[in-house]
Order: C-alpha cells, then sequence, then structure tokens
C-alpha cells in the first residue's frame, strides 16, 4: 500500500491500513524512496520508474511475509495510477485498487483490476 505521485505513507494511509488490518488482511504500507521515513536521495524526486521499482520491492517483501499467503497479493495506493500500472508489471498479484481523495469529502474508485 502506498501513495502516489510521491506523497507520504502518513498522509492518510494508516487510517485505511489499520481498517483493513482490523478486517484480517495483512498491509504492508511503505514510502517511496526519498520520501517520508524511506531513505534514498535525491529526496523528494517523484519518477514513474523509480515508483514502479519501489512497488515492485514492495510486492516481493510481502510475498516473503510469515503468515502471506503468496498467491493472494493484492496492490493498493492512493492519489494515482501506481496500482493499476503496476499490476501490469506483477502477474502475481490478483487485484489492484487505486482511489483518489478529494479534499476529503470525495472518494474516486479508479481502475479496479481483479484476477481469478
Amino acid at each position: 500500500m502506498a501513495h502516489g505521485f510521491g506523497l507520504e505513507r502518513r498522509f492518510g494511509l494508516p487510517a485505511f491500513a489499520e481498517r483493513l488490518r482490523a478486517a484480517g488482511l495483512a498491509v504492508l504500507l511503505f514510502d517511496y524512496r526519498g520520501f517520508g521515513d524511506s531513505g534514498g536521495a535525491p529526496r523528494g524526486l517523484v519518477d514513474a520508474r523509480r515508483h514502479l521499482a519501489d512497488f515492485a520491492a514492495a510486492v516481493r517483501c510481502a510475498r516473503e511475509l510469515k503468515g502471506v499467503d503468496r498467491t493472494r497479493v493484492a496492490l493498493w495506493g492512493a492519489n494515482g495510477p501506481w496500482p493499476t500500472a503496476s499490476s501490469a508489471n506483477f502477474p502475481l498479484a490478483q487485484a489492484a485498487q487505486s482511489f483518489i481523495a478529494s479534499e476529503g469529502r470525495f472518494l474516486f474508485v479508479c481502475n479496479p483490476l481483479v484476477r481469478e
């Protein structure tokens, strides 16, 4: 789980992660390189290739965590197309979802992907 377009995970995502966790799902919430709590330089560089590579690294990490079913990994993100764009790069991901929030009042669900 991550934001799109270089936002940090602390910007609204912990509440979503907690609700998913409370529903029994494992959640790996991360910041892209150079953003938030992640290391890396340069700081604040929005780069689609780097973000996709970071999403790939997070998926590889999540699939290796104890208690995670490798066959049921989903991508989830906010404020950008990264999860669904990333799904093309992760054929083992079973689902992808992205949303865009507007001024905290609206939630637009974009490009859902579910594989059977």
